[in-house]
């Protein structure tokens, strides 16, 4: 569908039956893509997403650098292209980049990586403010020496990063985990797919050690995205009747977002695996009393949880989000600040998320909600629509960064959205 600057969604029923078509991984899209980069040998990639993060990683990877004058790198919003770039321009010899993005952008933190790749010799520049975009890179042989530490409390995609690249540098590359990890599954997944192209890591939860090898070139097929398949789980959490079925899903996933399944069950939603295809089907509502969730390696998961928790379950209590609010808006700022709009109180201290929603009523006006052009947060606040609201986005289009069809689907299963 045609998506217009303002979108309005809404449901006449809980019940929810289809087919769900989502797209394809952007993170695993995103780290196929790099490894095909540092490959040696050419391969190809089935399924790749089309999300606008990683349709821009591959127009850049792809592209013919000038080893002559300054190569201008605009990633937009992209964050994860954003800190896999970063490394590998590093090393790339006599070539000059200068990365820039969108305001929100200049406000996302790479310094625990650009450190780290200061340790093995790169020449990184900061341009206005130190921590954080515009960047000058100057490409170069890294080689100074082979062990770095890295800061993990902020982003795994700065381990990522560095994992990636490790591989191709002569010495190899050692890795000292430091601080409270966050988004360890996304690490992991780096590693896990690093081994399907060949390579040989030693891991424990202090530190990585990759010695210098090739990648060795496989075709590849991406399997479908579970972080998109969490906003259906979070509907099924808070809807009567369920029976949805997605496809090219599978129950051994690198996507640590899988582990929706099994928080999805402990509200009453279960999920039944056959072939390629993934079933729910939604069974008795369970008592909410002391349930408390630790979503630190989980943070795209935790957008749709938020809300539904906040609408229909508020005992439920939240940790290890604290990575949130350097995500493509402030996420935990922004929540409270829209669903205060339906009287609903997020209280956020000490690291816990606390719900209130005592005045929350299950109604029929038209809200408007504002979603800083956050994908998770456009497609999070739309759930509201399942409790009767008119729900009325600004720049709906901000969906594309992860799943362009997001709309389109909800129609599919008895959604009015225009």
């Amino acid at each position: 569908m045609q998506i217009h600057d303002h979108l309005s969604i809404s449901k006449n029923t809980a019940h929810l039956k289809g087919t769900i078509i989502l797209p394809s991984s952007k993170s695993i899209s995103n780290r196929v893509l790099m490894i095909r980069s540092l490959c040696t040998h050419f391969f190809d990639i089935e399924n790749l997403s089309d999300s606008s993060d990683t349709q821009l990683l591959n127009s850049f990877l792809q592209s013919t650098f000038s080893n002559e004058g300054l190569n201008v790198i605009d990633l937009k919003d992209a964050g994860t292209p954003y800190r896999f770039l970063t490394a590998y321009f590093a090393m790339q010899s006599n070539n000059r980049f200068l990365l820039n993005g969108t305001e929100r952008m200049k406000q996302r933190p790479v310094a625990p990586l650009v450190n780290a790749l200061w340790q093995l010799g790169a020449q990184i520049y900061y341009m206005d403010e130190q921590g954080f975009l515009p960047l000058l890179i100057e490409g170069n042989i890294l080689n100074n020496q082979n062990e770095v530490e890295m800061d993990t409390s902020l982003s795994s995609q700065f381990v990522s990063a560095l994992c990636l690249i490790a591989p191709t540098l002569e010495k190899g590359l050692k890795i000292k985990l430091l601080g409270s990890q966050v988004s360890q599954s996304y690490t992991q997944m780096t590693l896990e797919l690093m081994k399907q192209f060949g390579i040989e890591i030693y891991s424990t939860n202090e530190e990585i050690k990759i010695e210098h090898q090739k990648y060795q070139a496989k075709k590849f097929c991406v399997e479908s995205d579970w972080s998109s398949a969490c906003f259906f789980y979070a509907m099924a959490i808070i809807s009567e009747n369920v029976k949805l079925t997605f496809l090219n899903l599978y129950e051994n996933s690198l996507q640590g977002d899988s582990q929706i399944v099994q928080i999805a069950r402990r509200f009453g939603v279960e999920t039944i695996f056959e072939n390629n295809e993934v079933h729910l089907i939604k069974k008795d509502i369970i008592n909410d009393d002391n349930i408390e969730l630790d979503l630190s390696s989980f943070p795209d998961m935790a957008v749709p949880l938020i809300v539904v928790f906040a609408m229909h379950f508020p005992k439920v209590q939240l940790s290890g989000l604290s990575h949130l609010q350097h995500k493509e808006s402030d996420r935990i700022f922004v929540l409270q600040r829209e669903l205060k709009k339906v009287h609903i109180y997020l209280h956020y201290q000490n690291g816990i998320l606390r719900f209130e929603n005592s005045m929350y009523r299950k109604q029929q006006p038209k809200i408007f909600f504002k979603t800083y052009q956050d994908h998770r947060i456009a497609m999070a606040l739309s759930l509201l629509s399942l409790d009767g609201y008119e729900v009325v986005l600004d720049t709906p289009q901000c969906v594309s960064k992860s799943f362009p069809s997001y709309f389109d689907e909800l129609i599919k299963i008895g959604f009015r959205v225009e």
